[in-house]
C-alpha cells in the first residue's frame, strides 16, 4: 500500500507562543544600591533639576589638635577639608522597530518579546557601568573632567601609575602591600602569581583593615552592636573560586551545615570578619597580567559611597513616530544616566578613591 506523504512546504508548524531569550543575569548590585549616605552605590535622582551633571560635595574630618586649658582659639580654628566629586549624566537608548509584513508572517508575536528585553539590555547596561565605574582610575588632574577613565580598558599608563601614586594605601597586589612597585601600575601586577596569591580569607581581612586605617578613611556599609562593621567585596567568578575552596572548612565547621543554606552546597554570597563577598562575573579580568603572563583577577572593596549613579531621567518607554503609512511599529527605551567611582577632587591634592579598597589577585582560568 502506497501512503501519501505532504510536501515540506504544505506541513504544519507549531511555534511556541513566546521566544526563548537569552539569559541576561540580575546585576548583582541593586541590594547595595539606594539614596542614602551609607549605601555602597548612592543613588541620585535629578530629574527635577536639569544640567548634564551633578557634582557631589564631600567633607573631611577634622584632624587638628585643637586647644586646651587657656589656649587661644581665636586664630587657630582648623579649616574645613572641602572636596568635590562630578557625576557627568547622559541619554542612553535602544529600539527594536518592526514592518507589518515581518509580524504578520512571523508565527510569535515579536512586538510582545520587544518590551522585556529592551527592560534587560538596560539592566545589563547599567550593571557593565558599575563594573567599569569600580575600576576606574583618574584622568590627568589638569583635565575639566578627571573622574571618567577606566584603567581596566582605555587608561594610559601614566593615567594608572598616577592613581596608583594617589592611591597606594588603598591598593593591594596579592598577599602583601609590600607587592606594590611605587608608581608602576603594570609591574604591580607583574608581581601577583598563581602560586601565593591567590584570594584568601586572610587576604579579605587584610584589605578591612587597609579600608578602617587608610586615609582619608573608608567608612562601612552599616556598624552593628558592639562596634561591629561590615563592608562588601565585589569580585569576579576566578578569585570568589579560589576564596570558596579557602573557606570550605570555614563554612562546613563555622556555619549551619544545611545543604540549602551552606555555601559549600551552594551558590551565593560569602561572608568572614565582617565582609560580605558578592560574586559578579562581568568584573574585569586583566589577561597576561601577572607573573609568568597569568591573568589577574579583581576584587575590590567597598564602603559607603564607593560609587555613585544619577539619573537625569529615569528608564521609560517610546514608541516610534515616523511609522510609514502605519506600516512600521517600533518601541524603545530611554534613560538619562550617570555613573561613577566617587573619588575626593581638589586642586593641587591626590586624587582619592573615596569608598573602595582595589584588590588583584590570581586569576588562573579553569583547566
Amino acid at each position: 500500500m502506497a501512503l501519501s506523504t505532504s510536501t515540506p512546504e504544505l506541513k504544519k508548524q507549531s511555534w511556541e507562543r513566546n521566544f526563548l531569550k537569552e539569559y541576561v543575569r540580575e546585576s548583582g548590585f541593586k541590594s547595595f544600591m539606594g539614596t542614602s549616605p551609607t549605601s555602597v552605590i548612592q543613588v541620585k535622582n535629578e530629574e527635577k533639576v536639569g544640567g548634564e551633571s551633578i557634582t557631589l560635595g564631600l567633607v573631611s574630618r577634622l584632624k587638628g589638635n585643637g586647644v586646651s586649658g587657656n589656649g587661644t582659639l581665636v586664630n587657630n580654628e582648623e579649616s574645613l577639608g572641602e572636596y568635590s566629586h562630578k557625576i557627568t549624566v547622559d541619554y542612553r537608548r535602544n529600539a527594536v522597530a518592526l514592518t507589518r509584513r515581518e509580524q504578520r508572517f512571523t508565527a510569535p508575536d515579536q512586538l510582545e518579546v520587544v518590551k522585556p528585553l529592551l527592560k534587560e539590555w538596560c539592566m545589563n547596561e547599567t550593571r557593565n557601568d558599575i563594573c567599569d565605574a569600580l575600576l576606574m582610575a583618574a584622568n590627568q588632574k589638569t583635565l575639566v573632567d578627571p573622574y571618567n577613565t577606566n584603567y581596566s580598558t582605555v587608561a594610559t599608563t601614566g593615567e594608572a601609575n598616577s592613581w596608583l601614586t594617589d592611591n597606594a594605601d588603598r591598593a593591594l597586589f596579592g598577599n602583601s602591600k609590600s607587592n606594590t612597585v611605587s608608581g608602576d601600575f603594570a609591574a604591580s601586577l607583574a608581581t601577583v602569581d598563581a602560586t601565593n596569591d591567590k584570594l584568601t580569607a586572610a587576604r579579605v581581612s587584610l584589605m578591612k583593615r587597609m579600608a578602617k586605617t587608610a586615609d582619608p578613611h573608608i567608612r562601612p556599609i552599616r556598624v552593628k552592636d558592639k562596634g561591629r562593621e561590615y563592608y562588601v567585596l565585589f569580585t569576579d567568578t576566578r578569585a570568589f573560586r579560589d576564596l570558596k575552596e579557602d573557606m570550605k572548612t570555614t563554612n562546613l565547621d563555622g556555619r549551619d551545615r544545611n545543604v540549602a543554606t551552606n555555601p559549600v552546597f551552594q551558590d551565593g554570597e560569602l561572608i568572614y570578619d565582617g565582609v560580605i563577598v558578592c560574586e559578579i562575573p562581568e568584573l574585569k579580568v586583566f589577561a597576561s597580567a601577572g607573573a609568568a603572563g597569568i591573568d589577574v583577577s579583581s576584587a575590590i572593596l567597598c564602603g559607603a559611597q564607593a560609587i555613585g549613579a544619577a539619573w537625569g531621567q529615569m528608564p521609560r518607554s517610546t514608541k516610534r513616530q515616523e511609522d510609514d503609512y502605519d506600516f512600521i511599529k517600533g518601541r524603545g527605551i530611554e534613560e538619562c544616566i550617570g555613573i561613577s567611582k566617587v573619588q575626593r577632587y581638589k586642586s593641587g591634592d591626590p586624587l582619592k578613591d573615596h569608598g573602595t579598597v582595589t584588590g588583584f589577585f590570581a586569576g588562573v582560568e579553569d583547566a
